[in-house]
């Protein structure tokens, strides 16, 4: 398995622990984001891995990235993969890595 594959099924899985356990069904992030066209055009898996990363970085900023992408793009966690930064205005810059 390829490391992609493996980062991919890795987010897979836990997106759907996630998604399992939320019992209240409030989203850490507020409502969907107005995405970018890389996350609209990307696969059914990629663009539900681009929401999870909006209502979960609590989540994802605790697992670490294996795809390389941290000595690369200075990703520090798999949510640096899908979002770059989030401003105190609650703007979201997106990162278009997690769309390949």
């Amino acid at each position: 398995m390829t490391g992609r594959k493996k980062w991919a099924v890795i987010l897979l899985a836990s997106v759907t622990l996630v998604g399992c356990s939320s019992g209240d069904g409030e989203q850490a992030g507020g409502s969907s984001p107005d995405f970018p066209d890389f996350v609209t055009s990307a696969s059914a898996p990629a663009r539900e891995a681009y929401q999870m990363a909006f209502e979960h970085p609590d989540v994802l900023t605790y697992m670490p990235c294996y795809c390389g992408c941290g000595e690369t793009s200075g990703h520090k966690n798999n949510w640096n993969c899908f979002i770059k930064d989030q401003r105190e205005n609650g703007e979201v810059i997106w990162d278009p890595m997690g769309a390949t």
